[in-house]
């Protein structure tokens, strides 16, 4: 493995399984299903590690992301391929693993130090450090089924990254408990790297990824691409989430022609949305439009141009829609902007995605003092200023 931490060597993993409703099978025609039925979920997937890399694992629901981890951490076992590690591995993949319910947060900890090894002086010597860090010294002596869920990952976090290890394995583990600990778990993060731990890290918080990582993969549909630079990565991310790839779900009818967004000349926030399309066949309930999102993917914005504006669209005749928004109250980031476009009665009000292209809003406020408290957006407004009323 020369330098490399991890290296995981073309690995594929597949599950059989029908998407039949399994309660209409009899158990012989359920059995003969999932004999001819696998689902591939990794496809000759290759990475490495090396001392201190933070790696960002960046994925749709269902894309694979948690089994990976499971292979690496040998949960399960992969199909084909090899999986070399070098040094002690500790992984946080699920909320409710490592405890046992029954036992209280104190006991957990001795016995979670036991596990990696350590003896019971040394527990000891770790334990006032490990309850400081999670801050519930208040429950320590409560059976961990009692805990609340934010609770328990903070003592779960906090016992995990005082053992000795080289590679840490986290999956949306910091997306339970409060922004505090949360800010607290990725300082810590970082301070591991910094000693040359490595770590691959899941999450959709995309300012997390940006925090902690120095370097994205993305796994998509069991193909994992990579690595890419932070925002590449996050970038391409995005447009596999709100672009559907480019797929067309009107059955063809639809095809977008053109979508370019951009800024207004001489102005810092007013963006301007162009979306050109045609149709194959006459139809008078077209839904043309475009949503803007921030980098978590939460939705700001959302217009489309209706079957009223659109009254009757005529077939193979190229039409443009074209709308002005302000973004003047966001908070300075780089946010998605995506072209819907659907037909009522073929799509039953659903919109296909057609591309997505990104913007960068910037801004005269400083972006790091109102992420302190995480708004969805910054309102800048003149203020009245009145002295010895």
């Amino acid at each position: 493995m020369m330098d490399k931490r991890l290296e995981v060597r073309s690995v594929s993993k597949s599950f059989s399984g029908s998407n039949h409703a399994r309660s209409y099978k009899v158990i012989t025609d359920l059995l003969r299903s999932e004999r001819s039925m696998r689902r591939t979920v990794l496809d000759n997937v290759s990475l490495s590690l090396r001392d201190g890399d933070r790696v960002g694992l960046l994925g749709r629901n269902g894309a694979g992301k948690s089994t990976l981890l499971k292979v690496l951490t040998g949960v399960t076992a992969p199909d084909s391929g090899q999986v070399l590690i070098e040094g002690r591995l500790l992984s946080l993949l699920e909320v409710g693993t490592g405890f046992h319910p029954e036992l209280t947060g104190r006991e957990n900890i001795f016995l979670s130090c036991a596990i990696f090894g350590r003896t019971k002086r040394e527990s000891a010597a770790l334990f006032d450090r490990i309850v400081e860090f999670s801050g519930i010294a208040d429950h320590i002596d409560v059976p961990v089924k009692r805990y609340s869920t934010g609770m328990y990952v903070r003592l779960a976090f906090a016992t995990v990254v005082h053992q000795p290890f080289e590679i840490l394995l986290l999956d949306e583990i910091l997306a339970v408990g409060d922004l505090e600990y949360q800010r607290k778990c990725v300082d810590k993060i970082l301070t591991l790297t910094e000693k040359g731990t490595s770590t691959i890290f899941v999450s959709h918080n995309l300012d997390q990824i940006r925090r902690i990582c120095n370097s994205i993969y993305l796994l998509e549909r069991g193909i994992l691409s990579g690595p890419f630079e932070v925002e590449d990565g996050i970038e391409r991310y995005m447009h596999v989430l709100y672009s559907g790839g480019g797929s067309d779900h009107s059955g063809g009818r639809l095809k977008l022609s053109e979508f370019e967004v951009s800024p207004v000349s001489e102005s810092q926030y007013i963006f301007r949305v162009r979306i050109r399309f045609l149709l194959s066949e006459c139809h008078d309930e077209v839904r043309v439009g475009y949503t803007v999102r921030d980098s978590n993917g939460l939705e700001l914005i959302k217009s489309l141009a209706e079957y009223q504006n659109l009254a009757f669209v005529e077939a193979n005749r190229q039409y443009e829609v074209e709308q002005e928004f302000n973004a003047e109250g966001f908070i300075p980031g780089v946010y998605t902007v995506s072209a819907h476009g659907s037909i009522y009665g073929v799509e039953d009000f659903g919109l296909s995605r057609f591309a997505s292209q990104t913007i960068e809003v910037t801004g005269n406020f400083t972006k790091k003092y109102l992420l302190e408290s995480s708004p969805i957006l910054y309102s800048p407004r003149q203020w009245k200023v009145r002295i010895n009323v």
